[in-house]
């Protein structure tokens, strides 16, 4: 089953051997990770694969998310871990785990007791508060950060800070090493079995986002790590390698919220009932309960200069607005408008008692957004 979902999935864009070797290699890398460093799964049986009409497809089991890991035993080298993104936070400080987030905001049975616990044990966890606004019980992807940092600690293994490597060293023609930049000092690193470019993507680099991704597109759109550059990609194509599927991506809408230095990805919000996506004409050009990598490549496809789909623009009643979040934003039964942020309710909210005066407010198209409301109502 898994074999057919990736293949079909990937469409004939990665080749058949790629395919095997993970199949293959995966798990070992989960088994080794569990059985000799710190970290720790569990399986989720309600994460669905996305494509749940595609053979070999499955309603969940097959993502793992790492169990909770306790901060303090990093000791002050949790200080240098980057902090998660805030819209994986309750309050932009309270770990939640993916189970615990599903409860929550789908308010199934439980999900009191859930609230309650992770509030009680961030603020009863007084000692820790004294040194840091931080929750210690990582979750999600810190926790795995924390485990693998933690194990590199077991093995004496250090971590250089404000390293960046700058060239690959070539001799006889094989790579031998890494030139890298220390305390303004070029130190030359040499590898005994070979170097490893694991230095993900180029989210931050504008110049590389314009070259090969579709246009507009801006840096600060991105809820990635901003030191993300490329430096890998680009030191590897000095020597000539080869690079392919550069104009793909994680994609995920987002939204960029004033005051926050990431944009925060509309992974749920998009796809809850009474909200549709439109764009400059008021149309709703997109099925929002798509997989977020579609909704983009939607975006990105029905895109002209008529009819622009980059930004689009997320429409949502009172209802909506009533029960569920929206970014930075409470559903009203806990902040209602009148206890929103002046930057949130004067620039990133806009509110109209009509459909004509919310288009008007956003600058978009009325008689689209009213065809658009009304076809989908």
């Amino acid at each position: 089953d898994a074999w057919t979902y990736l293949r079909e999935t990937t469409r004939g864009e990665v080749s058949e051997d790629r395919l095997r070797a993970y199949l293959e290699k995966a798990p070992e890398m989960a088994r080794y990770l569990s059985e000799h460093t710190r970290a720790e799964f569990v399986s989720l049986p309600e994460y669905a694969d996305y494509y749940q009409r595609v053979p070999g497809s499955r309603p969940g089991g097959r993502c793992l998310e790492p169990k909770n890991f306790d901060a303090s035993l990093l000791g002050d080298e949790f200080l240098n871990m980057r902090e998660q993104n805030y819209q994986m936070l309750i309050m932009k400080r309270i770990f939640m785990t993916v189970f615990e987030a599903r409860t929550m905001l789908c308010r199934t049975p439980g999900w009191i007791r859930i609230t309650m616990r992770l509030m009680a044990r961030y603020w009863l966890d007084i000692p820790w508060r004294f040194k840091s606004r931080r929750d210690r019980n990582l979750a999600m992807g810190n926790a795995l950060v924390g485990m693998l940092r933690r194990s590199l600690m077991d093995r004496g293994i250090p971590i250089w800070l404000n390293a960046p490597a700058r060239e690959l060293i070539v001799e006889d023609d094989r790579v031998v090493g890494v030139a890298a930049e220390k305390e303004g000092k070029t130190i030359r690193i040499r590898a005994e079995k070979g170097v490893v470019l694991a230095a993900g993507g180029f989210e931050g680099n504008q110049a590389m986002r314009e070259k090969f991704l579709p246009n507009p597109t801006r840096a600060e759109w991105s809820c990635g790590n901003r030191h993300n550059t490329g430096d890998a990609i680009n030191m590897g194509q000095a020597l000539g390698a080869a690079i392919d599927l550069m104009s793909d991506a994680w994609w995920g809408p987002t939204s960029v919220v004033p005051g926050e230095d990431h944009a925060r990805m509309l992974v749920i919000e998009k796809s809850l009932p009474g909200s549709i996506l439109v764009n400059k004409a008021g149309e709703r050009f997109v099925n929002e309960a798509a997989p977020y990598i579609d909704v983009v490549n939607a975006m990105h496809a029905k895109n002209s200069p008529e009819k622009p789909c980059v930004p689009a623009y997320l429409v949502f009643d009172a209802t909506f607005r009533k029960r569920y979040p929206c970014g930075p934003i409470l559903q009203a039964s806990q902040q209602p408008d009148w206890a929103l942020p002046g930057a949130l309710k004067q620039g990133y909210l806009k509110k109209a008692d009509t459909l004509e005066g919310l288009a008007a407010r956003l600058g978009i198209e009325a008689t689209g957004l009213e065809e658009s409301v009304r076809n989908i109502n």
